[in-house]
């Protein structure tokens, strides 16, 4: 018999590495809302819920919007007091968070305005004339509609009580705008899409 005894062989084995979890978005809840009156010289509110997942303090900027939305005011202020120039447009707020798992930015369901000033009326289309109004009681125009209840093109008609003025409309539960039409001493019609359901907001305002 040989004395020789067996050799142990040593295996080298290489873990597979463990791959990183990615953080989290940045997420908030309740969402955030928006509130206050829309007329020039008010000062309306965001509120920007609870946040988790951010590395620093949330920023909250308030949009004017018409055919398009343009930031006004962006920062840790909630507020805003609305100025001669937000006149006649609609106003909305988003919320932004970032952290580890990215940037997240929501935006508030409700939308204010058209905002209101002396100069500037807004009021919800009906099928009978209505009086536009601006913020001090005067009449600036009588606006009509006709707004298909399954949604597709309404029709508004705007009659001014003064020449020097514009008036466009918007969906009331949109930011998009039509564009402003200049209005004279006749009759004019207005067009714009809207969903089933939606009602108008028609703007007069000064040129």
């Amino acid at each position: 018999m040989s004395d020789q005894k067996p050799k142990c062989r040593t295996t080298t084995a290489t873990s597979v590495q463990t791959a990183k979890i990615k953080a989290a978005p940045p997420a908030a809840y309740p969402m955030p809302a928006l509130s206050g009156v829309a007329q020039v010289g008010r000062t309306v509110s965001a509120t920007t819920g609870t946040w988790t997942g951010i590395a620093a303090n949330v920023t909250t900027t308030f949009w004017r919007c018409t055919t398009a939305c343009t930031a006004i005011q962006t920062g840790t202020d909630r507020t805003y007091t609305l100025t001669p120039a937000d006149a006649g447009y609609k106003v909305r707020a988003s919320v932004t968070g970032s952290g580890p798992g990215g940037t997240t930015t929501i935006y508030a369901t409700a939308i204010l305005g058209p905002v209101k000033s002396a100069t500037v009326g807004t009021v919800v289309a009906a099928a009978a004339p209505v009086s536009l109004k601006g913020s001090t009681g005067t009449v600036l125009a009588k606006v009509a509609a006709r707004t298909p209840a399954a949604g597709g093109t309404a029709t508004v008609t705007v009659t001014p009580v003064r020449p020097g003025y514009r008036a466009w409309a918007c969906p009331t539960a949109d930011t998009t705008c039509t564009k402003p039409i200049k209005l004279g001493t006749k009759p004019v019609k207005i067009r714009v899409a809207v969903d089933a359901g939606e009602k108008v907001s028609v703007v007069v305002a000064k040129k």
